[in-house]
């Protein structure tokens, strides 16, 4: 049995090798012997499997060298396989559908009327049932998703900064869709979609959001941690005896730095002082009128020089670099990259300022070697990031069809 699997496992292994051959363009059988150092036996059989699972084709062109077959041209299919995922940002849930090179073919969102978790999925369940009526039987049969909170066995087991415990995301969409999940943290979701981009193997992605964590990629692979709570630095003592968190202890980063404290503090400083700081004071007013305030709200005000939104957002930087300076000690990456809705809302400013707090936290090694910048996907990287996970088993899922096509 023992053998079986493992010689499941290698010729699973030398079929994703082949894929991987092809997500640049044409290859042949030939060239993809000779690029992956497969015979060219394993290699005919490999694509042949592909071939009758709908995730390679043969083109049509002829082949120059007059050798026949092994010089036939092979590509992946555009049209007969898509990948799902979605993510949560703001108050919207993102929808993304790749293709099998993860080029997105769409995408689109939908409003979140309220932070409830129910809400939640059924937004998710709605955005995926549209997916499905547009893809039907060429969508890969698993649904990804990017979510708040930490995560197992696609459960939300807490999600501190959204006040939602034990959410059962994969079982409530194979009930409501018919359709497995594979769920991650959604700041894990973006970093697949900006490692796929980055062409480095050891790669640290921090999401600043209403919470605050690490994706932490060493060679190549995300590092998930015994129980699935790797990279969980917005809970991480900062600040001895500073701000209480909503954990229980005092001085997190995430009392500190996350949008759901920054928006407290602004509040709970307007409460002490209840009057207008500078001249068209905004938030003043919006406080003062019973409105609720925004981080982008904040982070504009902060842009106009507004000294309390200014100073939290400062300090918020501070110990952000503070934090991913010990990160780059601990794991030597190659580049950080920062990302999430408080980037996006944050702007260059920000940035900067979370960059130049870990220049100076940090050691000469770090200055000389670590590349630290803002994401590049942006807010659709978590949808895409969730669904390439679905086509990271992409021979599985098809197979699965597959099979039962035949059955």
């Amino acid at each position: 049995m023992e053998t079986s699997y493992n010689s499941k496992q290698i010729e699973l292994q030398n079929q994703n090798h082949i894929i991987s051959c092809l997500n640049t363009g044409l290859v042949s059988r030939a060239e993809i012997a000779k690029r992956t150092g497969l015979s060219r036996t394993t290699v005919s059989s490999a694509v042949s499997h592909l071939i009758d699972l709908q995730l390679l084709k043969e083109c049509s062109s002829e082949d120059p060298s007059g050798r026949g077959r092994p010089g036939i041209p092979l590509s992946l299919t555009e049209d007969l396989w898509y990948a799902a995922g979605a993510t949560l940002i703001d108050r919207e849930v993102i929808f993304a559908v790749l293709n099998l090179r993860g080029d997105i073919v769409s995408h689109f969102s939908l409003p979140l009327i309220n932070g409830s978790s129910q809400v939640f999925l059924s937004t998710l369940s709605d955005g995926f049932s549209a997916i499905l009526r547009t893809y039907g039987s060429r969508l890969l049969p698993m649904l990804g998703i990017g979510s708040p909170g930490m995560i197992n066995d696609g459960r939300i087991l807490y999600a501190s900064d959204m006040g939602w415990t034990q959410v059962d995301i994969a079982g409530y969409l194979q009930t409501q869709i018919g359709l497995p999940s594979e769920v991650i943290n959604r700041h894990w979701a973006s970093s697949l979609s900006e490692f796929r981009s980055n062409h480095v193997s050891n790669m640290i992605y921090v999401g600043i959001s209403t919470g605050i964590a690490a994706a932490i990629i060493v060679n190549g692979k995300l590092f998930t941690g015994a129980y699935h709570s790797a990279g969980e630095i917005g809970h991480t003592v900062v600040r001895p005896n500073g701000p209480k968190c909503i954990c229980g202890r005092r001085g997190c980063l995430h009392a500190i730095a996350s949008e759901v404290s920054i928006l407290e503090h602004v509040r709970a400083y307007y409460r002490s002082n209840p009057h207008p700081l500078v001249s068209s004071d905004f938030l003043w007013e919006s406080l003062h009128a019973g409105r609720s305030i925004t981080i982008d709200d904040v982070c504009q005000a902060a842009k106009a020089n507004h000294p309390l939104a200014l100073n939290e957002l400062k300090e918020a930087a501070l110990y952000l670099g503070l934090s991913i300076s010990n990160l780059t000690g601990m794991f030597n990456p190659e580049c950080v990259v920062l990302g999430g809705s408080f980037i996006e809302h944050g702007g260059t400013d920000f940035t900067n300022w979370i960059i130049d707090s870990v220049r100076m936290h940090s050691g000469a090694d770090t200055l000389r070697s670590v590349r630290i910048y803002p994401w590049t996907q942006g807010r659709i990287s978590g949808a895409v990031g969730a669904a390439l996970q679905v086509l990271d088993r992409k021979i599985e899922l098809a197979g699965r069809v597959r099979r039962n096509e035949k059955a």
